[in-house]
């Protein structure tokens, strides 16, 4: 659905494409409101796009569209802003179009890095977010792919296997109901019952830049608690699952816990709450750069990619060679 203001348009004017979460949310519409009249007091052109449940659908009209604007507002959660970038990357559409993030979703995870507290101490009103969205300054976003049934899924934040996927497959259409709260009471009511299937990781190095052959292959056999592939630092509504890592670095961490006690799980993620786990000596962190690529060779495993349950194993994960511009 398109309610654009002018079509077609391909002059050098700034003309956005605010992209929404037509679900319906009051403090959604109030930011989406405020954004409006700000575009409108600046004399500068939008159109409005509601996404689609479907992600086909939403590709189909950036694919028709996407060059008619200059910008991209994404007013919505990681879910919303996973669509567009599975929309601007499709078929290398165009990577160049600046695109600014509105956070105005459950967990606004990769909101929560993006404008670093380092950065904002003291957090950002809605004004100096639409301010930052309309403005030029952009920075560069890396982005990590899946490639799975035929399929390649880009994901911003963080792709999971195991039980964070289990979890986001099990929160479709209830996240609203904890809020940023849903991942956590959702683990305290389903890790009790959560058996570990069996997973076989082959993580690949390429020492030559120029080649695509993968050699020094290592395999590891485990019972999956999860295995996640973070592009940044938080994920389950403000869990830093990454403490260190950051989207604008050209790097993946890898983080895998294999099967543990209920008690010791409990612990574990208590500890992932304060961002501690990492020193517990059954989780294990690598950090992947563009010459390596992890694939999961089972059967059947779940996948998560930025919070939305995606599909299910097998599955090949690397640091996508796009890159896009993101507001900053």
């Amino acid at each position: 659905m398109n309610l654009s203001k002018k079509s077609g348009s391909k002059d050098k004017t700034p003309y956005f494409l605010i992209v929404f979460n037509p679900v319906q949310n009051t403090k959604r519409q109030q930011l989406l409101a405020q954004l409006i009249t700000a575009l409108k007091v600046k004399k500068l052109q939008y159109s409005l796009y509601p996404t689609e449940a479907n992600l086909t659908a939403n590709q189909h009209y950036f694919k028709h569209h996407l060059n008619e604007f200059s910008d991209i507002i994404v007013l919505g959660g990681d879910g919303t802003f996973n669509v567009v970038i599975n929309c601007v990357l499709q078929d290398g559409l165009n990577t160049n179009i600046a695109i600014g993030l509105l956070p105005a979703g459950t967990g606004n995870d990769f909101a929560k890095r993006w404008y670093d507290a380092t950065q904002y101490p003291k957090g950002l009103s809605n004004p100096q977010l639409i301010d930052i969205v309309i403005a030029d300054k952009t920075k560069t976003l890396y982005i990590g792919e899946c490639a799975f049934n035929g399929n390649t899924r880009y994901f911003h934040n963080v792709l999971g296997v195991g039980f964070d996927a289990v979890i986001a497959k099990q929160l479709v259409h209830k996240k609203s109901m904890f809020k940023s709260l849903s991942y956590l009471v959702a683990a305290a009511r389903y890790i009790p019952f959560y058996r570990e299937p069996e997973s076989e990781l082959l993580l690949s190095s390429n020492e030559s830049s120029s080649s695509n052959n993968y050699i020094n292959v290592n395999t590891y056999r485990y019972k999956n608690l999860i295995t996640a592939f973070a592009n940044s630092k938080f994920f389950g509504g403000g869990l830093p699952i990454a403490p260190s890592a950051n989207p604008m670095d050209a790097n993946l961490h890898l983080i895998r816990v294999p099967k543990l006690a209920l008690h010791r799980k409990l612990a574990l993620l208590t500890k992932l709450t304060m961002g501690k786990h990492l020193a517990e000596k059954e989780v294990h962190h690598e950090i992947l750069t563009s010459d390596h690529q992890g694939e999961i060779i089972k059967d059947g495993l779940e996948i998560e990619a930025d919070g939305e349950f995606i599909g299910e194993t097998p599955c090949l994960v690397k640091l996508s060679s796009h890159t896009l511009k993101i507001k900053a």
